[in-house]
């Protein structure tokens, strides 16, 4: 049976992270209404998101953690292969562990464009591969998600930004292994877990005692087409915050 490690990545995996990132996402909903050109334009898709990954790994950024589970085969060869990530928000350790921080990767990622020379308004603008109202509409919803639902527990709160699995690992348990590190994580730091699951992905938090706090609506403007993300919530601490009415 195959041995599996839960470890945090390092810049030596940013290739294998992004290409599980890239693959795992193609199955939620949102991927395909952002991307809907990524077949038409593979190494733009590619060169975006490894830059993301590559981002979010970075020890430059430490108030940020990427963790693999890496399953290792057997026999004598002992392959080794990545075949879950999840990506973690930890900024609720700024002040208690890190003092000085930088801006968020994907701000940064705007920043670092402009210096090297892109106009402003095209610093951060949409890649061939992406619907750049359909992203506009995606950075919308959990802008208001956030405000709406996760606001309440303030800044002490731990964040699952990314849970992506290969498909052919899938109902392995390697994805629940890590939602289980936040939780124990949260549990240890006195904090809630945060995130925002897509349809398929709910019931997995469900069962694993996280309490659905209510629906987002991701949609453009002037269009019938829309998604729904759900605001969910892990409280270990005893005496967590109680259910709440949401407006």
């Amino acid at each position: 049976m195959a041995k599996m490690i839960i470890r945090q990545a390092t810049l030596a995996d940013v290739d294998a992270v992004t290409a599980i990132f890239i693959t795992a996402m193609a199955s939620n909903p949102s991927w395909n209404y952002r991307y809907p050109y990524r077949h038409e334009y593979p190494e733009d898709h590619l060169r975006t998101n490894r830059d993301v990954i590559r981002r979010f790994i970075s020890p430059s950024y430490p108030d940020w953690t990427v963790n693999v589970v890496e399953v290792i085969g057997e026999g004598s060869a002992h392959v080794s292969k990545i075949v879950t990530i999840s990506i973690w928000d930890l900024t609720y350790l700024v002040g208690i562990i890190f003092t000085v921080v930088r801006a968020a990767p994907l701000a940064d990622l705007c920043y670092l464009r402009q210096l090297a020379g892109k106009d402003s308004a095209d610093a951060c603008g949409p890649g061939k591969d992406q619907n750049p109202v359909h992203v506009a509409a995606f950075f919308k919803a959990l802008a208001e998600c956030k405000k709406k639902h996760f606001d309440f527990f303030g800044s002490e709160r731990l964040s699952l930004q990314i849970l992506a699995t290969l498909p052919e690992f899938r109902r392995h348990g390697y994805g629940t292994a890590l939602v289980r590190w936040g939780m124990e994580r949260a549990a240890r730091d006195n904090v809630v877990l945060t995130l925002s699951a897509s349809p398929q992905g709910s019931r997995l938090y469900t069962e694993l005692g996280f309490r659905h706090l209510g629906n987002q609506v991701m949609q453009a403007p002037d269009e019938e087409e829309f998604l729904v993300i759900s605001a969910m919530v892990y409280e270990p601490v005893a005496g967590a915050q109680e259910a709440r009415e949401v407006p």
